[in-house]
């Protein structure tokens, strides 16, 4: 007995003598490690990576802009809304707005760059069963540039200020096409002219299940919760490279531009990027990968400390003859551990 192959022999053997114990074994092994391999693959299937999120992001357009305040900013490039402040002391904390935004665009790439807002909130709608709040995107999704953010899926996209287009979750609750919906504390009407829906999560998850939209600016003052998110999508007429970019941050803007997610400026050398790792996606991806590593690790130990130890140790005892025959054969520690590792 100078190598594995006996005890294989004998556990081969011994596996198609017990075919019911073997099948249970599989069954013990092989679920909880195909439950975590399955978890796995579906947690990393609900990720977009910074390029296939890119139509939901930002459209057609070639980069989308944003900021709360004026002072210089640092941001990772594949990602907009990861954005740090540079330390010092506090500054011009106005927002920007539109006319702003779209001077600073057309005195950086011409008279024929095109600014198109795209706000974000809150608002409440009444229904036969009180007050609703719903997420609220003020958007013009008949422009070119907001092609593929939002997909209207039933009548048409908002052209009035006083029209609002809803998810179809709500057309439940009374609201037709063509009616009407009482919006904010003021209870405003406005005419329900289509349905939309978000297509980045088409099964349509709980906190995106409701949704409207409006242009921008037709939901009354006041109406809307006042933590808006203002950004604004634009068509440059070229690339909005990475220079660009920091260029903007010094104004406290931050960028998610489509150039620079499809061509990384820490593959091209760029050399005002030294404030950040790009050699890495935004730190979110890492976080869920590590989650799934531990659940993994702990699947594992739970199946060592649960069913591997005492499995082993039933298995010794049931195999005590065979073992004193591999003994008295001329067998060693050795080869017993070998026999009782081959048999599982």
């Amino acid at each position: 007995m100078t190598s594995y192959r006996p005890a294989l022999r004998i556990a081969w053997r011994d596996a198609l003598r017990a075919k019911g114990r073997t099948a249970l074994i599989l069954c013990m092994v092989g679920l909880p490690v195909a439950a975590v391999v399955g978890f796995g693959v579906v947690w990393k299937t609900l990720e977009w990576t910074p390029r296939e999120s890119l139509p939901h992001e930002i459209g057609a357009a070639d980069a989308l802009l944003g900021g709360s305040g004026r002072d210089p900013i640092r941001q990772h490039p594949y990602n907009g809304d990861a954005m740090a402040v540079r330390p010092g002391p506090p500054g011009d904390a106005r927002a920007w707005t539109t006319a702003e935004i779209t001077r600073r665009v057309v005195a950086e790439y011409g008279a024929d760059a095109r600014v198109l807002p795209m706000n974000f909130g809150d608002v409440e709608i009444v229904t036969s069963a009180g007050r609703l709040r719903v997420p609220l995107h003020e958007l013009d999704v008949r422009d070119p540039m907001a092609r593929g953010i939002l997909e209207i899926t039933d009548g048409r996209a908002p052209g009035a200020p006083g029209e609002i287009a809803l998810s179809p979750s709500l057309a439940a609750r009374g609201f037709a096409l063509g009616g009407s919906v009482r919006v904010g504390s003021e209870e405003t009407p406005m005419r329900v002219v289509g349905y939309v829906r978000d297509p980045y999560t088409p099964g349509g998850g709980k906190t995106t299940e409701n949704l409207a939209l409006t242009l921008p600016g037709a939901v009354p003052a006041g109406a809307a919760e006042s933590n808006t998110s203002r950004k604004w999508l634009i068509d440059a007429g070229g690339p909005v490279t990475w220079e660009d970019v920091t260029a903007f941050n010094e104004d406290g803007i931050m960028v998610l531009s489509r150039d620079v997610v499809e061509h990384p400026p820490g593959a091209a050398g760029a050399g005002r990027a030294e404030a950040i790792d790009l050699s890495s996606p935004p730190e979110w991806p890492a976080t869920r990968t590590g989650t799934v590593v531990a659940l993994a690790g702990a699947m594992i130990a739970l199946e060592i400390v649960l069913l591997a130890g005492p499995a082993l140790a039933v298995d010794v005892r049931r195999r005590r003859r065979l073992l004193a025959l591999v003994a008295v054969a001329g067998g060693g520690p050795r080869h017993l551990r070998a026999v009782v590792l081959a048999g599982g």
